[in-house]
């Protein structure tokens, strides 16, 4: 990363002031900034973005819900809930009126943020509202063995779990499974995640000797 942001740093030097990639090196050095751990500086790199991209681009161009998602995830790894979640809620607002419906990648993208919002703030019901109508997206628009679907299968079976609905939770962890065989290699990291949580459940319910 910090070669990246060295990176960054030149190309800014380099760029004229109203160069239009401009804005998209702000972007990239947010996100660097922040899969370092560097919040604050993230925030002020992906702001002076979203201002140029307001000021070049229509209210509603696709890019500036982008840089609201960077925003909310920012906020979201800070633990300033309230602001990611408005930040999400942003991105949300843009891509439902630039793809004039909710059955869009960008919008199952966003109600997944929305949802782990609502999971940080123990709100469960709302949790799974907002990760079943991602799924709902994904499951028009991906193949049935995608593993995007595996992952809503994961967050639904989490969610199911932190309210006590095992045998839910567990129905969800082993769609989840079959996705991930068909579509990941048996290695993959996924897939021991997935059958960490079935063993779990098992666990949970007391069943040990499906848990091992």
């Amino acid at each position: 990363f910090d070669d990246a942001e060295k990176y960054y740093h030149r190309l800014l030097k380099d760029l004229s002031s109203d160069d239009k990639d401009i804005c998209n090196c702000y972007h990239a050095l947010g996100k660097v900034t922040c899969e370092k751990g560097n919040y604050d500086a993230s925030l002020i790199w992906l702001y002076k973005s979203l201002d140029i991209m307001k000021q070049k681009l229509k209210r509603n161009h696709s890019q500036i819900g982008f840089i609201y998602t960077s925003i909310g995830e920012v906020y979201q790894k800070q633990g300033n809930i309230k602001q990611a979640l408005d930040s999400y809620e942003k991105a949300l607002n843009i891509w439902m009126k630039t793809y004039h419906n909710d059955k869009h990648e960008y919008v199952a993208w966003c109600f997944n943020n929305i949802a782990n919002i609502y999971v940080m703030e123990k709100k469960y019901s709302e949790a799974l509202e907002y990760h079943k109508k991602a799924l709902e997206i994904k499951e028009k628009i991906l193949p049935s063995s995608h593993p995007c679907l595996g992952n809503t299968y994961i967050n639904i079976g989490n969610v199911y779990y932190h309210i006590g609905q095992y045998d839910t939770a567990l129905k969800n962890y082993e769609l989840s499974k079959k996705t991930y065989e068909i579509s990941l290699t048996p290695q993959h990291p996924s897939i021991a995640s997935v059958l960490k949580n079935i063993g779990i459940i098992y666990e949970v319910k007391g069943d040990f000797s499906e848990a091992m």
